[in-house]
């Protein structure tokens, strides 16, 4: 039995769909009605799941972007950020305030990010049954312990991140043998 792999929710169908609403989003947010830096295409990852129903087996990948940068309403081009970040590689110094600020605002993403991810489990959870789900992250942020951002270095700020698996209801667990 082969596998469906729907590619309809990678980025690059994101990135299409989200710019045709992004004229309506902008015009929101200068209005001070809507926070263009926390949704990040999770909304319209909900609106395609509602739409579609799954009859074989399939594979999916969802690519929860919310907790990445901008983090602040007022630094919609990363410029801020990147800014920090420069200043951070350069002189080895980050601006405390500025550090604190993207801090706040990144535990707000975080939240909802957890939040979208845990709608699109109870999204998905007519098919729970027969799936193995995981939701994982790719890293962690380090937001001034250590550094800023992440790259090609390791720290546990980007190390530790969650781990959650639910196994197909019929599935029998494997155990941990202890080797002692």
């Amino acid at each position: 039995m082969g596998f469906i792999r729907r590619g309809g929710f990678g980025d690059a169908l994101l990135d299409f769909m989200y710019s045709l609403r992004n004229y309506f989003d902008v015009f929101m947010h200068r209005l001070g009605l809507f926070d263009l830096t926390m949704e990040k295409g999770s909304g319209l990852i909900k609106e395609l799941l509602s739409r579609s129903r799954f009859n074989e087996p399939f594979f999916m990948l969802i690519n929860i972007m919310e907790a990445h940068s901008p983090y602040l309403p007022s630094d919609l081009g990363d410029d801020l950020y990147n800014s920090v970040i420069a200043d951070w590689i350069l002189n080895r110094g980050v601006d405390v305030d500025v550090v604190n600020a993207l801090r706040l605002r990144y535990g707000l993403h975080a939240g909802f990010a957890v939040e979208r991810a845990i709608e699109i489990v109870h999204d998905l959870s007519r098919y729970l049954d027969n799936t193995l789900f995981i939701v994982t992250s790719d890293h962690g942020e380090l937001l001034g312990d250590g550094g800023l951002g992440h790259g090609y270095f390791l720290r546990n700020g980007l190390l530790r991140v969650p781990f959650w698996v639910r196994w197909p209801g019929w599935f029998r667990v494997p155990r941990q043998l202890d080797r002692s």
